[in-house]
């Protein structure tokens, strides 16, 4: 029984420690920026992404208040 335990209070240390490090990994890549094999993935990445280019929005020409309003008439033919 006390082997038992011991097992298991072994296997609760190691997934804590591994839950650290995987803590402290994330903490040095963020200040850091990772290593060169990250940059060369994350660099890929970003050419991926920048590749595309989504349609610009255009703006109107002219505003609301340009304009000269011009009155019609409805000619009929005969």
């Amino acid at each position: 029984m006390l082997k038992f335990l011991f097992l298991i209070f072994l296997i609760f240390v190691f997934l804590v420690f591994l839950f650290g490090f995987s803590v402290l990994r994330g903490i040095f890549r963020l200040l850091f920026g990772g290593g060169q094999a990250s940059n060369v993935q994350s660099g890929t990445k970003q050419e991926q992404r920048s590749s595309y280019q989504a349609p610009k929005k255009r703006d109107k020409v002219f505003s609301k208040g340009e304009g000269e309003y011009v009155d019609y008439e409805e000619v009929k033919d005969s």
